[in-house]
């Protein structure tokens, strides 16, 4: 089976035209991740996309940045799909498809793998390039009065249910319970959970 994999946050033209190239490919089936989630882990299409895919099936995908966030990661989840005897096509760079490797010689073989070696790099040379990117649009913005930062949901002019977690978070500070404790209890994140602590009791 060919099965296609796209990551709506990493998309470079529309999912629609992606999805279409993916079918137009041979992908009897398309799972595409809507979710701007960075850890792979926490990614449930691609959780179940890797339980769908079988010994024998072909993985496409777009950008190798389907793959992982850096080089490492892109680099355990390729082998994770090669041990299990799945093949593996990245439609931006036509030479990476695994489907050829059972064909060739070992030698071939070895310049593929350096193919991918240095196309992993680019992709982490890319994500840093982006970052860069990002930091010095929000040090521009700031300096020119644009950037308001993300929009904090627990302070002390939240409504409704926001409110209630904050003033408990606060209650619960204040009766001497511990930082795990109160993230169990709220499942606030814990540096959400000492920074208020830092704003009210310091």
């Amino acid at each position: 089976m060919i099965i296609g994999y796209i990551k709506e946050d990493f998309k470079t033209c529309k999912s629609s035209e992606k999805i279409k190239e993916l079918k137009d490919f041979g992908c009897t089936k398309v799972f595409e991740e809507k979710q701007s989630i960075e850890n792979l882990n926490k990614q449930t299409v691609y959780r179940e996309l890797k339980s769908n895919l079988c010994s024998g099936d072909v993985l496409v995908v777009h950008d190798m940045i389907c793959l992982g966030r850096n080089k490492q990661e892109i680099k355990k989840e390729w082998e994770t799909f090669i041990k299990e005897k799945i093949d593996v096509v990245i439609l931006k760079n036509p030479v990476i498809d695994t489907r050829r490797f059972n064909e060739i010689d070992s030698g071939e073989q070895y310049i593929s793998k350096i193919v991918f070696s240095l196309l992993s790099w680019v992709v982490d040379e890319e994500r840093s390039r982006i970052r860069f990117a990002q930091r010095e649009g929000i040090k521009n913005a700031k300096k020119q009065g644009k950037f308001r930062g993300r929009q904090r949901k627990y302070h002390p002019d939240a409504i409704g249910e926001n409110k209630a977690i904050y003033e408990m978070i606060i209650n619960e500070w204040s009766s001497g319970t511990g930082v795990m404790d109160i993230h169990r209890k709220t499942e606030v994140a814990r540096s959400t959970i000492y920074r208020i602590k830092e704003e009210v009791f310091n």
